[in-house]
């Protein structure tokens, strides 16, 4: 077996890139072999969704593993252990069915597994050079390509060998055991090189009560210059804080008919309770924590002076009161607007139906009183069970004294026929007192 006969996975590491993974079943399998993944477990997909030729090509990279081929200088498995490995390898290859493919890949995806990225990094960095400082930038944030740490586990992967080429037995099962302990020393390795990155990084910068206080009092404008003109005691980078979290929030129009409706609830409302009405229809954002943070608060309470208090920061300072009726307001992530069914500012679900059924307002439970089946009266019901023998259903009927057989008729009444004959019975009856 020589290099040219391993397959060109060249597709596969730029559909990674690209974040295009679930494109086919290869880019997946070495996808989920990666080491830099946080929770990476690779389990191969059902028989019926990879083909023969993909259960082939991993068989091949297997084999590569094993012969020690995709690294220079690496551990070989004597002779006697190599003649073994090819001869079992070829007879998979030519001689399998899929099935015998997927259960020897199935069984041995720890080795599967660390074959996978040896022979990854192989294919990277001996094919595709650009794409290699990109894949750093994907992993690492860094273009050094040494952040990847690549040496360090082409080392393990190569200890691995040396661990299963202590006897001239050929132990496929003994060797993926040894291939699962490899696995967890790369993963180590990547996990400890992306934390130390991660806790390097620098934090976002913090906005301060001053820029706060110019979102809330400063005029809304898209123009830098007139910003700039008209507050002079900012310095640049406050400013651009201003004016990005002022551009976070934008409202939408709604049309005219969904204005009606809104607009027919608030009349409603005020019908019983002006203040209630202009109290419902505003929404209330707090520049420190809603816009900030991106928290939305739906709890804010009004003080005794009619100002609205942030459920977080306890703060009245950065609240900021929005008109919400006839329109949809984009705070950041979250979309709102003033629902006409549960008379608050909620979120928008774009479903088609908002102002006629709300998603998020819980249905009140329907209790129907029990009344008399044939005269709806209410009390002194009893249930009777009456068999329709025409269509097989039991029925179970409420009935009241006057519609409801004697006690000793009740053991004769096999259906719905000897029910009515029972009812008829007792209606001719008079009871003589």
């Amino acid at each position: 077996m020589m290099l040219r006969h391993m397959p060109d996975i060249g597709s596969n590491i730029r559909n990674i890139i690209y974040n295009q993974v679930q494109r086919d079943t290869m880019t997946k399998i070495i996808f989920f072999s990666l080491p830099f993944l946080k929770h990476n477990r690779l389990s191969l997909p059902h028989v019926s969704e990879i083909t023969l030729a993909n259960l082939q090509d991993l068989v091949r990279i297997i084999l590569a593993c094993y012969l020690g081929m995709l690294q220079p200088g690496s551990k070989t498995p004597t002779w006697i252990l190599r003649v073994q490995i090819l001869v079992f390898a070829m007879q998979l290859l030519t001689r399998g069915t899929k099935q015998d493919l997927y259960t020897f890949c199935s069984a041995h995806q720890a080795t599967l597994r660390i074959s996978c990225i040896e022979y990854f990094i192989h294919f990277l960095q001996t094919n595709m050079l650009p794409e290699l400082s990109t894949f750093a930038l994907l992993f690492v944030k860094s273009t050094d390509t040494d952040a990847l740490q690549f040496a360090e586990i082409l080392a393990v992967i190569n200890n691995f060998r040396v661990s299963c080429y202590t006897t001239t037995k050929l132990d496929t099962a003994e060797f993926n055991t040894k291939a699962l302990g490899m696995l967890e020393r790369c993963n180590r390795i990547c996990v400890t090189k992306l934390k130390h990155r991660t806790n390097d990084a620098p934090a976002e910068p913090t906005v301060s009560d001053k820029v706060l206080a110019l979102c809330l009092h400063a005029p809304y404008t898209q123009s830098v210059v007139i910003a700039q003109t008209i507050q002079t005691a900012a310095t640049d980078a406050e400013l651009d804080q201003f004016m990005h979290l002022q551009h976070r929030i934008t409202r939408y129009a709604l049309p005219e008919e969904l204005l009606n409706i809104q607009l027919d609830t608030l009349q409603d409302i005020a019908s019983r309770s002006a203040i209630k009405a202009v109290n419902a229809a505003k929404c209330h954002i707090c520049f420190r924590c809603g816009l900030v943070a991106g928290e939305i608060d739906t709890k804010m309470r009004l003080t005794s002076t009619g100002q609205s208090i942030c459920s977080q920061c306890r703060s009245t300072d950065f609240v900021f009161s929005i008109f919400a009726i006839g329109n949809v307001i984009s705070c950041g992530q979250a979309m709102l607007f003033w629902c006409p069914l549960c008379r608050v500012v909620h979120a928008w679900q774009a479903s088609g139906h908002d102002f006629r059924a709300c998603a998020l307002r819980k249905a009140p439970r329907k209790h129907h009183s029990a009344s008399c089946f044939m005269c709806h009266k209410q009390v002194a019901l009893e249930n009777v069970r009456v068999l329709d023998a025409r269509v097989g259903v039991l029925h179970t009927l409420a009935l009241c004294y006057k519609h409801r057989p004697w006690e000793f008729q009740t053991k004769w009444i096999h259906d719905v026929e000897s029910f009515c004959e029972a009812l008829k019975h007792k209606k001719r009856s008079k009871p003589i007192y």
